[in-house]
């Protein structure tokens, strides 16, 4: 998002054909930070996860 000047972008979910919310930088800041301070998960497991996830996670 960065990269590319864009300080929110549209949630799109496959199953549902929908946007369902909105991924700000703030967000991306948060979460980077929740895993940053957790030694249990190294950065490129975040990778793995969904945004799903991490809604389910605030």
């Amino acid at each position: 998002m960065v990269a590319n000047g864009v300080r929110a972008a549209p949630l799109w979910d496959n199953v549902r054909q929908c946007f369902v919310g909105m991924l700000t930088i703030t967000d991306f800041i948060n979460i980077l930070h929740k895993y940053y301070t957790s030694p249990m998960v190294q950065i490129y497991e975040l990778e793995e996860h969904k945004i799903e996830t991490w809604r389910g996670e605030r």
